[in-house]
This record gives C-alpha cells, sequence and structure tokens, in this order.
C-alpha cells in the first residue's frame, strides 16, 4: 500500500491516546455514553460512547483519563454498529470488547494499544468474559435459532470450540474457578451450563425464551450468576437466588426503562427507575435514593465491590458521574476543557481565557501557550466570557443563567448573580467600551447592565411584537427577539439583529431605539466595523442562503453582498480586530474565512470532528483560536490558514488499525457501487411499479376514534366489516394496494405485531415478514386543503409497516375531512432486501406520493 494511502487512512481515524501526559488536559467523550464497565478493583472504568466511537480508561478516584481512543475502524464495512459487551482480565492487564458485527477485540488495559480483532459470531455479541486464568474467552451471541456459545485463545483470538444450542440470548457469562465447567444468565432469568471438557449441557434442559418485551438491561447477573435481578411487570422485578431457587423475592419499582447492576458477591445492587437510582440490600431488602440530583442514565455500571456507582452524566456534558454509595459524595469524570463554547483575549494580549462544559475557565499565555490559571466556581458549563475593557476583570456565565465576576490577577471570585429567571444559556457578554457598562444575552432577551454593582440597568425591547411560525405551531412574542448584539468601538451605540430582518441601533444608556433597517429575512449576527461606518451582517435569505453584507450605520444602504456562505448549518461567527476579515462556523467542525475588504471566501477549514466552535482573532488579527466540541483548541495563521499549535496532540493509529481502516475503506468503496448500482436499477423499478401501489375505495362505514387507537394494535379489529349508507356512516374505508414485486414501507398511525404465517418469499430464499393480506390498519397522515397547502390534523405519534408484494390493506378516514376539496395525503418507499451486506430493508428510491379525495370516490358511491 503507498505510505500516501496510509496517511490518509491514519487521518480519517483521527484517534487519540494520551498515555503519560503531564499537563491537566484531556479529552472525553464527544457523543452519547453507551456502554460502562468497572475494573474488578473498582480501580479504573472503562466507557464507550457513540458519535466518533470513543472508548476511555479512566483512574476513578483520581478522575483522570487514562487514555482515550476512536475504534471506529473495527467496523467491518458501512456499518454503524456498537460494542454491546466489555469484559477484564482477572489481573486488569486486557479488555475485551463485543461488537454488534459479531467481532472481538482484544486491547492493552495499560496504553490502549489495539492487539486483535476476531471475526467469531454472525450476530450481536451479547456477553463476554475471561476464564480465571486470563487464556481464554467465552462468548455468546444472538441468532435466530440459537445463541451459541464460543471459546477463543487469548493469544491470537482463535476460536477453540463451539458449544450450540442456546435458545435463549445469553447476556452474562462465568467459568467455575478450575474453568471445567461454564454457565451463561439467559434474558428470561435461565441459566444454562456446559462442561467444557465434554462440550455438553449439564443440568436441566434450558426452554427458549418466551416471547416477551424484555431486554439485557432489563435482567442482570451478579459476576458468579448466584443472584439475579428480572423485571417481570411494568412496576416489579424479582430477585432471584439462583443457588437455591426457594429463596425468591419481588420488588416494585417506578419506570418506564428499568435496569440493574448486581455486586459480585450478590448482596447488593443499583436499581434504575424513573426517578433516578435506588440501592438495594438483597438480604435484609431496604433501599434507600442514590445520588437524586443525577437522575436521568442510560449508561451506568456498580462496582464488583458494590461502593461505587458510575453513570452517565448530564445532557451536553458528556462527562461521567461516579458516586461513592455509602457517603454520597460524588465526581466527574470529564474532560479538560471538554467541549469548548467560549474564548476571549484580554485587551494586552496577554491572557487567552477558554471556557467549557467542565464548568472551568482556563487561562493561557496567548505567546507560549502555557497555562496560567484555572478559575473554579460555576456549577454549570460555561457558555460565554469576556475581559472588563482594561482587562483586570473577567465575566463568566453558565449555562444556568448564572453570572459570576473575577479578578483575572488573583483569580478571585468578586460576585455571582442569576441573570435569568430560568436556566438558560448566557449566550453572549460583551462590555461598551470604558463606561462600565455591559450586555447579555439569554434566549432572545438583551440586558444592559452596570458592571460596578452587578445589576440590571435596562432591558432592551422593541415596541412592536413578533410572531415566528415552525409548521403548523405560531409562537408570539411581546417584541422582536435579539438574535445578536455588539456594541460599536467607542460604546454610544448598541447595535442588534433581529428574527425579522432588521438591524436596530439603540442608546445604551436609555435604551432608546435610534434607528430600524429592515435588511433580510434573518439576521443571525452584526458586527459594527473599527471604523465606526459600517456594519457586518451576516442575513439567511428565503431559499436559506447565507450571505455576508456591508451595511452603513447611517443610511442601511447595502454596501457589498458576498457569496454564498458554504456552510448549511451556521453555528457562530467572529470578526477580527481589525475589522478585515469574519470566521464563520458549521455545526461539523467547518469554518471560513470571510475578507470583508471584497466580501471573499479566503479559507476554508476542515476542523476534525468538531461543532458549535468558538472564535477569536488576536488583538492583531494574525492569529486565531478555534474550540469546540471536539475537546481541542488550535491557533491558526490568518494569512495562510495553517494550524500552527493545538492544546492536546494527535495520536496516529498503528500499523493493524491502519491496515483494518484500510480494508474497510475497500469494503464501504465496493458496496457504495453496488448501491450507486442499486439506485439506477431503483430508477428503472419505480417508474416501472410506482403505478401498481393504489388506492381504492370500498364502502361506507363506521371508524373508531383515532385518539383512542393503543400504541401496539393487534389482528381483532373487525371494524371494516360493517357497512352503513352514506347519510349513517362516519368514514369511509379504502384499500392500499400493492401489485409490484417489491415490498414497500408505509407509515402507520400504530405499531403491529408481525404474523409468522404472513410473509414473502424472495428467490434467494429470504423471507420478509409484514402485514397480512385483508389486515385492517390504521394510515398515518396529512391533509391538503384545494391548493394543496397542509391543514393541521393528527397525532404526533406514527410509525411504520411492511406491505408486501401482491398484498392490500384496509384503512379508514373520517368522511369530515373529505370536504372542500380536501385530501388525504401519504407517501411511501419500495425496498429492497439487497441493498447491503449489513441492512437487508432500505428505502429503494425515493419516496412516492399518495392521495385520496372526493374525485377518486366512484361515482355512485360519492356522498350527496
Amino acid at each position: 500500500m503507498k505510505k500516501s494511502a496510509l496517511l490518509i487512512v491514519a487521518l480519517l481515524l483521527s484517534a487519540y491516546v494520551l498515555p503519560g501526559q503531564e499537563t491537566p488536559f484531556q479529552f472525553t467523550h464527544r457523543g452519547s455514553i453507551l456502554r460502562m464497565k468497572f475494573s474488578p478493583t473498582g480501580s479504573m472504568l472503562l466507557s464507550y460512547s457513540s458519535g466518533n466511537q470513543d472508548m476511555a480508561l479512566w483512574d476513578v478516584r483520581a478522575g483522570r483519563l487514562l487514555w482515550k481512543r476512536t475504534i471506529s475502524f473495527i467496523q467491518k464495512a458501512d456499518e454503524y454498529y456498537t460494542l454491546n459487551s466489555l469484559a477484564w482480565s482477572p489481573d486488569e492487564k486486557l479488555v475485551a470488547t463485543g461488537s454488534a458485527n459479531g467481532t472481538v477485540q482484544l486491547w492493552d488495559a495499560k496504553t490502549g494499544k489495539f492487539l486483535w480483532r476476531s471475526e467469531v459470531h454472525r450476530e450481536d455479541i451479547t456477553a463476554i468474559k475471561f476464564s480465571p486464568d486470563g487464556k481464554m474467552i467465552a462468548t455468546t451471541a444472538l441468532s435466530d435459532k440459537n445463541a451459541p456459545v464460543k471459546l477463543i485463545q487469548v493469544s491470537d483470538g482463535k476460536t477453540i470450540k463451539t458449544f450450540e444450542g442456546n435458545p435463549c440470548a445469553g447476556i452474562a457469562i462465568v467459568f467455575d474457578e478450575k474453568a471445567e465447567k461454564l454457565k451463561i444468565g439467559n434474558l428470561d432469568g435461565n441459566i444454562t451450563e456446559w462442561d467444557l471438557l465434554s462440550a455438553k449441557q449439564t443440568g436441566e434442559s434450558a426452554t427458549p425464551c418466551r416471547e416477551m418485551q424484555t431486554y439485557d438491561w432489563e435482567t442482570s447477573y451478579s459476576s458468579d450468576l448466584t443472584t439475579s435481578i428480572q423485571r417481570t411487570s411494568e412496576s416489579e422485578i424479582l430477585i432471584k437466588d439462583n443457588k437455591t431457587s426457594n429463596k425468591t423475592r419481588t420488588a416494585k419499582v417506578n419506570g418506564y426503562k428499568i435496569g440493574s447492576r448486581i455486586s459480585g458477591d450478590g448482596k447488593k445492587a443499583v436499581i434504575r427507575e424513573s426517578a433516578g437510582f435506588r440501592f438495594y440490600d438483597l438480604e435484609t431488602g431496604e433501599s434507600r435514593p442514590v445520588n437524586k440530583e443525577f437522575s436521568v442514565a442510560t449508561a451506568f455500571d456498580l462496582s464488583d465491590d458494590g461502593k461505587l456507582l458510575a453513570q452517565e452524566g448530564k445532557p451536553l456534558d458528556t462527562s461521567i458521574i461516579v458516586t461513592d454509595i455509602e457517603s454520597g459524595r460524588s465526581w466527574l469524570l470529564d474532560a479538560h476543557p471538554s467541549s469548548i463554547n467560549a474564548i476571549s483575549y484580554s485587551p494586552d494580549n496577554k491572557i487567552l481565557a477558554v471556557a467549557g462544559n467542565d464548568r472551568n475557565i482556563y487561562f493561557f499565555d496567548p505567546n507560549d501557550r502555557t497555562h496560567l490559571r484555572t478559575l473554579s466556581g460555576h456549577d454549570d458549563r460555561v457558555t460565554a466570557i469576556a475581559f472588563s475593557p482594561d482587562g483586570k476583570k473577567l465575566l463568566s456565565g453558565d449555562g444556568d443563567s448564572v453570572l459570576k465576576l473575577w479578578d483575572t490577577t488573583s483569580g478571585k471570585l468578586l460576585n455571582t448573580v442569576k441573570a435569568g429567571d430560568r436556566s438558560d444559556d448566557i449566550e453572549r457578554i460583551e462590555f461598551a467600551n470604558d463606561s462600565g457598562l455591559f450586555l447579555t444575552l439569554i434566549n432572545g432577551s438583551l440586558h444592559i447592565w452596570d458592571i460596578s454593582v452587578l445589576k440590571t440597568k435596562i432591558e432592551i425591547q422593541t415596541v412592536e411584537g413578533y410572531e415566528s411560525r415552525l409548521g403548523n405551531m405560531t409562537t408570539s412574542y411581546s417584541s422582536v427577539p435579539v438574535n445578536s448584539a455588539a456594541f460599536s468601538i467607542d460604546g454610544s451605540k448598541l447595535v442588534t439583529g433581529h428574527s425579522d430582518g432588521t438591524i436596530r441601533l439603540w442608546n445604551p444608556d436609555t435604551g432608546k431605539e435610534l434607528n430600524k433597517f429592515k435588511i433580510g429575512k434573518g439576521v443571525s449576527d452584526v458586527f459594527p466595523t473599527p471604523d465606526g461606518k459600517k456594519i457586518a451582517v451576516i442575513i439567511h435569505s428565503d431559499d436559506n442562503e447565507k450571505t455576508i453584507e456591508l451595511i452603513d450605520i447611517k443610511t442601511g444602504e447595502k454596501l457589498g453582498t458576498s457569496k454564498n456562505i458554504g456552510i448549511t448549518y451556521l453555528d457562530k461567527a467572529a470578526m477580527s480586530m481589525d475589522g478585515r476579515f469574519i470566521a464563520v462556523v458549521g455545526n461539523i467542525g467547518t469554518t471560513e474565512i470571510w475578507d470583508l475588504d471584497d466580501l471573499s471566501l479566503v479559507h476554508k477549514l476542515e476542523y476534525e470532528y468538531s461543532g458549535d466552535d468558538s472564535v477569536a482573532f488576536s488583538p492583531d488579527s494574525k492569529t486565531f483560536f478555534i474550540g469546540g466540541e471536539n475537546q481541542n483548541l488550535s491557533l491558526y495563521d490568518t494569512a495562510s490558514g495553517k494550524r500552527l499549535w493545538q492544546l492536546i496532540p494527535s495520536f496516529q493509529p498503528g500499523e493493524q488499525e491502519v491496515r483494518i481502516a484500510a480494508e474497510r475503506k475497500d469494503r464501504v468503496a465496493a458496496i457504495t457501487e453496488l448501491k450507486n448500482e442499486r439506485e439506477k436499477q431503483a430508477a428503472i423499478y419505480i417508474e416501472k411499479y410506482s403505478k401498481k401501489v393504489y388506492i381504492t375505495f370500498e364502502h361506507y362505514g363506521d371508524m373508531s376514534d383515532p385518539g383512542e387507537k393503543r400504541m401496539m394494535e393487534s389482528d381483532e379489529l373487525n371494524e371494516s366489516k360493517v357497512k352503513k349508507t352514506t347519510e349513517d356512516a362516519n368514514a369511509i374505508w379504502l384499500r392500499l394496494h400493492n401489485d409490484s414485486s417489491l415490498p414497500i414501507n408505509i407509515p402507520t398511525q400504530s405499531m403491529y405485531f408481525p404474523d409468522p404465517a404472513c410473509f414473502h418469499l424472495f428467490p434467494d430464499g429470504q423471507k420478509m415478514l409484514g402485514l397480512c393480506d385483508n389486515r385492517e390498519i390504521s394510515i398515518w397522515h396529512g391533509v391538503k386543503d384545494k391548493d394543496n397547502e397542509w391543514i393541521p390534523y393528527g397525532f404526533d405519534f406514527g410509525s411504520s409497516a411492511m406491505l408486501l408484494p401482491n398484498k392490500s390493506v384496509l384503512f379508514p378516514i373520517p368522511l369530515q375531512i373529505l370536504k372542500d376539496g380536501n385530501s388525504i395525503v401519504f407517501n411511501f418507499t419500495f425496498q429492497n432486501i439487497k441493498a447491503s451486506e449489513n441492512d437487508r430493508e432500505w428505502d429503494y428510491g425515493e419516496e412516492i406520493e399518495l392521495r385520496f379525495n372526493e374525485q377518486n370516490l366512484p361515482k355512485s358511491s360519492a356522498r350527496p
């Protein structure tokens, strides 16, 4: 393979590993945390997240990140499979992971080094465990017929033995001390046992899992399988002593999504309910709440000794909360500075302040990039910062609308106030020259403050109100919301940009509106230029294009317009100190630098995996810093766009990672080519089959209230059998036909259990389950008037179902909505079961619209 190809793959991996780093700065997860697992001693915690597919190892007590790496390279092709299972070796030197693509990976726990990947199963790996001597790994996975169990060698990942016949999905595994027997804890609460020497099942024969709505988080086992907890109903769990099945008891729980974890000795447990976590003493039955402050968590784990609870943090934090159950003390496993939300230079260019989700504010020397000081005190993520004009003070605002004032020399906290009634982000803080005034922008509300007393002086409000319409929802405001605000260079004027497309000028001392210019559909950012003559404005046009315009500050005349900004979702923007450049930032790490002299695009930077980046130009405008969701801080040269420095260094993957990633890239390219061919074929088929999906009238009749339909509907409905005259009916019954040779996916108002007897057999032997012929369903549709405008109708909840080839179903429509030329409207898509080697149901071509109105009724059946 060419070196250039290897380099490209290495850059695509974008992994980070920080062994032995002496600085206090570290990455954390950038997506939702999906799995976590304490080490056997509880001293370390392994965590895995979505998004960038990151796996990390933490020193639990110190809160220190030992290493972190991106692991998406283990995916085999065009898949988005996640890690389902995590396991530690008994000596804590190795970590094994099981993926939903059936592969097992082995990692060095000390360094995070990837050791090998092995193709073990064809289905999702649901449990994984090391043998007591650490030389073997046992795995089990899902299967259509059974849940096979396999033994693989730790040395090279090769499969040693395969045990077939487990009739239920296994979610926990244990070896006996001599590694002569293997037990599997199944999803249904029963245990399957094998003799490893004879490869035969021992004990009672297991039975297939009963049909139930149960998931792996609703059943759990202690590490030795002697104790299990299983959800048995909506409000009850079964606590079972598996050593003697006579010792069982139940406990009441409250929650839609119940989860549990049990200590290694089977004596303690943590139950996740709707109201948070509860700690259970399984011997006495006593329980108490744990960590009420942080009650929402999908991923969590209990240490083997039952003393520590680890759980997913608050939304947007991407941190992990660890709680000492006995003392109740909690602390965070988080990055520093985590997702960066704000960057600001001091006026003398001696301090660069950086703030983010970890609630801290960091001072750096912007010249040599050394860390000077950390300001700690916020209880929520810091969202805005600004230095006073003399540089002696710093204001910071957080996601709970709290303002804090700091002394920049000593780092001392001087004052704290609540800036808003609700818990909203303080989006912007800016000082007005030497006047002692500053502004805060919070959720469209703009206030002018007096720094000497840290109190609100004026609220800026327009005289006229404003209405915002999104779909069928209209929101009314007493004044036009403020999208952006900035003081003129001398502080004598305040410039604001609004949702109604206006720019307004205000007297910051009195709050009086001085002037108003209507310039576009929506103004997202305003920047008065240093010469006091112009305003640089970012506007959104009717066709959602975004441009930069220069406006004369006295007349409102447009002096120039840039070409379209090439960023779909614009998050933030900043202007250089000399007024020459504007940086605009997108939601996926793209930054554009525009020259205001000729309104030309100077640089387009792809800033790795990031988003919501903050930008700050140096006082001389020669460089700028960027930081955002990628949790790094980078310095760029304005003239060349070259990156000069970054806070946390990137890691280059090893040879195995590069090789596997290259193989995956080749497979993805091959699949992409197949998909392109599929789309070409889809266009042919759609033209051929689209007219073979249609609606016909059946009869007049009745239908029950759509609002009383259940989320899950059965086959027991017989409403379509009742026929009525046009005068007595409240509905018409229609038939949806699929006379094509492809299945179609249709929108339904309820979910429908598949019937094994209703399937379509394809030429290659594959079966696809779908709706039975003549089944009654509820179509999830919209309503348009005679002018093709949408009319508010229906409910927010909707599902979908598969209508198989040469099948038809019945559905009712209320007669009252088919009047005045109204039509019901919904879309369907053809499906292709061979679209990918990993996915069996893919949309086949674009959505196709179906509609029905009174004109489609047979004339003999038309209602007078």
